[in-house]
Order: structure tokens, then C-alpha cells, then sequence
């Protein structure tokens, strides 16, 4: 089974989860046009990413694509460890 028929999808379109472009109206108005709408939540913060999914939410009824950004948490700790170990605290 395609991902086309899995998203019950009548356009093959997926718009791009662009953060700050790709708006909740605008995901809206691309799944309920057949295709998959996407909103970008990677340039807000939880509470942000939040109201963009209730927005979507009240304003659809297809699929919608959310793309968030996921930090790699073991790079993130090992640089911050690099950092505080290079500098002394008395």
C-alpha cells in the first residue's frame, strides 16, 4: 500500500513543514484540498507548537503532517561538557 492510499490522500501533494511559512491555515487548506498539509513548529516554543496544533486542528479534518525539530541529546550534553570542563570554577 502506497503512502498515498495510507493518508487516504486524493492529490499527491505534501506541502513542506517550513517553520514560519507553513502556516495552520495553510495545512489546512492543502489537506482539505486532497493533499497533505504540514506545519512547521521548529522556530516556536511548546506552548507555540501547541496553538499551531489546535489551530490545525479546529480547522481541518484530514491527515496534517507536524514537523518538529528533535535535538540530538547526547551531541547536545557532550559539547556542554566540553564546554564546562574547559573553563575552572573556584
Amino acid at each position: 500500500m502506497s503512502l498515498i492510499d495510507r493518508l487516504e490522500l486524493s492529490v499527491p501533494l505534501i506541502q513542506a513543514p517550513m517553520a514560519g511559512v507553513a502556516t495552520p491555515p495553510l495545512a489546512a487548506a492543502v489537506s482539505g484540498s486532497g493533499g497533505l498539509g504540514s506545519i512547521g513548529v521548529g522556530a516556536t516554543d511548546a506552548a507555540g507548537a501547541r496553538a499551531m496544533f489546535e489551530k490545525v486542528r479546529t480547522c481541518r479534518s484530514r491527515p496534517t503532517n507536524r514537523q518538529t525539530c528533535q535535538p540530538d541529546v547526547r551531541r547536545a550534553c557532550a559539547r556542554t561538557a566540553h564546554r564546562t570542563s574547559a573553563h575552572k570554577v573556584c
